[in-house]
């Protein structure tokens, strides 16, 4: 018997819960207030959001019921718990069940609602329209859209929903631009207005169809719809709850226009219920990581949040996501205005605390503060300047020096070529420990704590000392071989140390490395047109490519080698050439990138006989300042080259006898080429 009675008891109070009426007042606030405290909610107050010019109509101006109130609701059949209604008739009168029919009033309509719904041309029977409650004011949205929550319910619901309807409205216009106006109180997807004959179901009235029907909710009519003396309110039938949206332009001045009115007549009211605190135009979030940081949500950063700053590095921070429009912008720093710092966003770079004040174009002030922490340094020493003879490093030397001492697995280290790259850690360096660098050279590194867990990262530098680039490592500084009548007479010995790959002169016909180190060097073809240009081997490179070239801007390629006879070093012989013609060699190595080499120019076509067999005499050699020279026939010039082909003296003798005085010259092996008639001798001397 005892369950019985609970059983009976539960049921008797869910029942009276789902058929509790909605509470409908007058007088609870102002209209005003209804906007500012009961719409908008906790917005309506402070400067987002701002509100003004509010004004309204209804009854009550002319004499009659009151169509604007305050209501609150505890029924879940009825989807809104509270918020504002506008009635073409008595606000209180909307209070459930749905027991009499509304059908107060009795004061003019509005013209502009009149006027949308005959252009609309979806109502040929409309005259004019009566009893129209409006409320009206202006807002400034933060964000760019707006919104609010709002249930449409009327007394024609039923037996009228297939021949016409009430009208109600939500014009929009923007003030600032002069915009059009245009209705957003809308079925959803579509762009007709809501309304009874656009928002019903044909099982509440079989002569006619649907329309929208998932839009409609509740009809409290038998024997078709729920018992009337359950329903929350005191109308026929009522849609689903629906939000009315625009987009905006944030700082404009907007105004709104909320309108409801009966059709023809002051009979069968209906009413919309609009959400309390759903009117959305936007907030501003304070300030935040700045998008892109990961830190879109965080309103500090601090150790204990996990969003402290990593040393060394810096955070974007913004207030809001945009910039405001017509709003200025000022930052602190501890209290004290940072100079330059007024746009939205800022860079924090140090701890402390880092404020905001937001001046909106209507004169409104927001403020908001953030506490910046940094977490510690790196145990870390500095890496050392590396030194190389060859341009070829080991990066790794600098690993154990930056560590200091720490335990190499609790960190992650890496080279890089730009800042860039070691603060994102990309584009590692993928041969650490056989880098070929150029001198001045900055190399990058990122040190990465991975026993923290905290993802930050140091970057640090160092500079490569490497030999300076040959002077011929371009074809405009090509040097000039002598062309001899044998290899071994004029041989120069070369180096692409350091040389940089010519971007101009890069057809690889005769294959090797895609971007090689190369050098240049010059010769002038003989009179016999024959030449041959050759490289060998001084314990340096093992494998030679030649190119030869009419001039420095071109990239057709007259000859090219890689590789003799015998063995892998390149020699080219060429005939046909024009005499006298300078032509330009380029030499790398195939395979290898940097080494040492010798090359040479001649033509064996030079050697004469009667010079090779005429008393020709030189002394002493070595020498210490001066080389006597003598022949039978007249000696016409001599030159003095360096073994890398550079000519250094250059003198007429006219005389069968002559003196060199070499005493200002260095010592060192040098290059003597003595011309008599059309005849040449190489000699080598050494100087003390």
């Amino acid at each position: 018997m005892k369950n019985k009675l609970l059983l009976l008891i539960s049921f008797f109070a869910i029942s009276q819960v789902y058929s509790q009426p909605i509470n409908v007042s007058t007088t609870a606030y102002t209209v005003p207030q209804l906007v500012q405290d009961v719409l908008f909610g906790s917005q309506g107050n402070g400067c987002v959001g701002t509100v003004s010019n509010i004004t309204w109509s209804t009854g009550t101006n002319f004499g009659d019921d009151n169509g604007i109130g305050y209501f609150t609701n505890t029924n879940p059949n009825f989807p809104l718990p509270s918020g504002l209604v506008l009635i073409s008739g008595s606000a209180t009168a909307s209070v459930g069940p749905n027991n009499t029919t509304l059908s107060a009033g009795n004061w003019p309509g509005d013209n502009q609602l009149f006027d949308y719904i005959q252009n609309l041309g979806i109502d040929p029977g409309l005259n004019n329209y009566n009893d129209a409650t409006i409320l009206e004011f202006d807002f400034i949205p933060l964000s760019t859209t707006m919104s609010f929550d709002f249930l449409f319910a009327s007394e024609e619901y039923g037996f009228y929903q297939c021949t016409f309807s009430d009208a109600f409205a939500f014009f929009v216009n923007d003030v600032t631009t002069g915009g059009p106006t245009y209705n957003i109180g809308l079925v959803p997807t579509t762009s007709a207005p809501v309304s009874v004959v656009t928002v019903r179901n044909s099982q509440y009235n079989t002569g006619c169809p649907s329309v929208n029907p998932t839009y409609f909710d509740k009809f409290y009519l038998l024997p078709e719809g729920l018992n009337p003396n359950t329903a929350p309110i005191n109308f026929n039938g009522h849609t689903v709850k629906m939000t009315a949206s625009t987009d905006v332009v944030p700082t404009h001045t907007y105004h709104i226009k909320i309108v409801i009115a009966d059709r023809n007549d002051n009979a069968l009211d209906s009413a919309v219920f609009l959400g309390s605190g759903s009117f959305d135009i936007g907030q501003v979030n304070g300030i935040t990581g700045a998008v892109g940081t990961g830190f879109e949500t965080v309103s500090d950063f601090t150790i204990a949040n996990g969003g402290a700053i990593c040393s060394q590095q810096s955070r974007a921070i913004q207030f809001g996501s945009s910039p405001i429009d017509g709003a200025t912008y000022q930052w602190f720093k501890n209290g004290i205005l940072i100079t330059g710092a007024t746009t939205h966003n800022f860079v924090a770079d140090q701890p402390g605390v880092y404020s905001v004040t937001v001046t909106l174009s209507n004169g409104c002030q927001l403020t908001d503060s953030m506490f910046v922490e940094f977490l510690p340094s790196m145990p870390l020493s500095n890496p050392i300047n590396l030194t190389s003879s060859n341009s070829i490093f080991d990066l790794t030397t600098n690993t154990s020096i930056i560590l200091n001492g720490q335990n190499p697995t609790d960190y992650s280290i890496y080279y890089h070529n730009t800042l860039f790259d070691a603060q994102n850690i990309v584009n590692m360096i993928a041969n650490p420990s056989s880098y070929v660098g150029t001198n001045g050279q900055i190399i990058y590194v990122s040190i990465m704590n991975d026993a923290s867990g905290s993802d930050c990262i140091q970057v640090k530098s160092f500079i490569l000392n490497a030999p300076l680039a040959p002077l011929n490592d371009e074809c405009s500084g090509a040097i000039p071989l002598t062309v001899g009548s044998s290899f071994g007479e004029f041989p120069v010995n070369g180096t692409n140390f350091a040389a940089t790959n010519n971007l101009s002169n890069n057809e690889q016909s005769c294959g090797g490395t895609a971007t090689p180190l190369d050098v240049w060097y010059s010769f002038t073809v003989p009179e016999s047109g024959n030449i041959t240009i050759e490289t060998q081997n001084n314990n340096g490179l093992t494998d030679t490519v030649i190119e030869v070239f009419s001039n420095c801007n071109t990239n057709n390629i007259i000859a090219c080698n890689n590789n003799n006879e015998n063995g892998l070093f390149a020699r080219l012989s060429l005939t046909g050439l024009t005499p006298n013609q300078t032509l330009y060699a380029r030499i790398f190595g195939y395979s290898e990138t940097q080494g040492t080499f010798v090359v040479s120019a001649y033509d064996t076509s030079l050697a004469s006989s009667d010079f090779e067999n005429s008393s020709f005499n030189y002394y002493p050699n070595p020498i210490d300042d001066k080389l006597h020279l003598s022949n039978n026939q007249t000696i016409d010039s001599v030159k003095v080259y360096n073994l890398i082909g550079q000519e250094l003296f250059s003198k007429a003798i006219n005389a069968k006898d002559a003196i060199l005085d070499m005493s200002n010259f260095s010592s060192g092996t040098y290059l003597i080429k003595i011309t008599s008639k059309e005849n040449t001798k190489n000699i080598k001397v050494v100087k003390n």
